[in-house]
């Protein structure tokens, strides 16, 4: 076993697909494209949500899609209230 922080040799890992639902789908859609660099591959309306398709993999449609539906009233990240959209 590794001490914590230590480097590692890590298997080249890669997922394909995670849903994400959010208060402010905008705001989040900006924070992927602009922060961590996603393309919107995707858009439209599923089943009454506005949901939106990204990618950072040209061979993966979607790696990541975002949907309307957070509950507001879910509690502030209590680790960090800033986090959380």
């Amino acid at each position: 076993m590794q001490e914590p922080g230590a480097a590692s040799s890590a298997p080249n890992l890669k997922f394909a697909h995670i849903g994400l639902a959010a208060t402010d789908g905008l705001r989040l859609t900006r924070f992927y494209i602009e922060v961590l660099g996603f393309i919107v591959t995707d858009s439209g309306d599923f089943g009454g949500a506005e949901v939106v398709f990204m990618s950072r993999d040209p061979k993966e449609h979607r790696q990541i899609v975002l949907t309307p539906g957070r509950p507001k009233e879910l509690p502030k990240n209590t680790v960090n209230p800033d986090f959380g959209i």
